[in-house]
């Protein structure tokens, strides 16, 4: 519904200054009327009803194409989402395949050796398989400790390798497109205890 505002005192001083300027003169009576205008309030259904009829006829047909877009796009991402790991695992059916044909051939075989190249060959395959699809894993012996990339689950003391080093790896850790879906369980290096103690009491000597 459209509002429009008429003010009275506009017209009534146009009136006024019409009057002024043909030699009546104005009272001050008439001049205080002027400074408190009356508002007179016009609806949309009394001066333009046709108009707001087509505008709330647009505004139900905007607000039906808006619900249909919205059911489109959730369906689309609904079927994004369902199908988005298809070409991943399409591409590990041939790794599967490969794991039957060994198992069925190790049943048969009692050559231990074939049977674990075997094991070997599909693990290389499997690996490549998914660094094409954006998985690697992370580095983790030699490497510094990173928080964001490993989790200590034990420290070592040695004096072989530098503090903070990482001197062991419990489970492999893997990136997705560079962003950790599961860090690395390492083992740290740490200085002995008593190395730490040394040079404790070095520095309060020196203090």
């Amino acid at each position: 519904m459209f509002t429009l505002f008429g003010v009275k005192g506009e017209m009534d001083r146009s009136k006024k200054s019409k009057k002024s300027a043909s030699g009546t003169p104005n009272d001050k009576t008439k001049s205080n009327n002027d400074e408190n205008p009356t508002v007179v309030v016009l609806t949309g259904e009394d001066i333009l009803p046709e108009e707001d009829n087509q505008y709330k006829t647009r505004y139900l047909y905007l607000q039906a194409d808006f619900e249909n877009y919205k059911k489109r796009m959730t369906k689309q991402m609904n079927d994004t989402i369902k199908w988005a790991n298809e070409k991943l695992i399409t591409s590990l059916l041939p790794v599967l395949d490969d794991f039957e044909r060994v198992v069925n051939s190790g049943k048969n075989s009692k050559n231990f050796e074939s049977l674990v190249s075997g094991m070997e060959m599909l693990l290389d395959g499997f690996k490549k398989t998914l660094n094409s699809a954006g998985i690697t894993e992370i580095k983790a012996v030699g490497e510094k400790f990173d928080p964001n990339l490993h989790e200590a689950v034990e420290q070592v003391e040695t004096l072989d390798q530098e503090e903070g080093k990482i001197v062991g790896e419990l489970r492999k850790g893997y990136l997705f497109n560079n962003h950790c879906i599961r860090p690395s369980m390492v083992m740290v290096a740490m200085q002995p205890k008593d190395k730490i103690e040394e040079k404790t009491n070095k520095k309060e000597n020196e203090l």
